[in-house]
């Protein structure tokens, strides 16, 4: 016998929208190094190397703002980024994907790791 799946009700759908909306009004303003790269993969990553217990510290709020993320990344880049054995799609025009900052070339407080130093300097050595 043919099961009818359970649907969400449409209250629900609009509640997450406004949720989203309101994440995406700070996501929007993000540069390209805060913007391009993959969002899922960076929140796998991050569970795999102990970042956050998964679920205890794991927040509905991560999920709203990877969501966001996700519709400015489209919008923008008219793509989700998506990390992949060629690299980063899809590729920007003035965008060197070695020179992106993530949530790992950042302190506690903000500030940009060592590491990202190095980064720029092998960028600026290549050239």
């Amino acid at each position: 016998m043919y099961k009818k799946p359970p649907y969400t009700k449409e209250k629900d759908f609009v509640e997450l929208m406004m949720d989203i909306f309101e994440s995406w009004k700070d996501v929007r303003e993000y540069d390209d190094e805060h913007l391009y790269y993959d969002r899922s993969k960076s929140i796998s990553d991050e569970i795999g190397e102990d970042w956050f217990e998964y679920p205890d510290e794991y927040e509905t709020d991560t999920d709203t703002t990877t969501l966001s993320i996700l519709f400015e990344q489209y919008l923008r880049y008219h793509n989700i980024v998506k990390e992949t054995k060629i690299g980063l799609i899809p590729q920007v025009d003035g965008i060197d994907e070695k020179l992106r900052i993530d949530e790992k070339d950042l302190d506690s407080d903000g500030d940009k790791k060592i590491d990202t130093i190095g980064k720029l300097k092998d960028y600026l050595l290549q050239r």
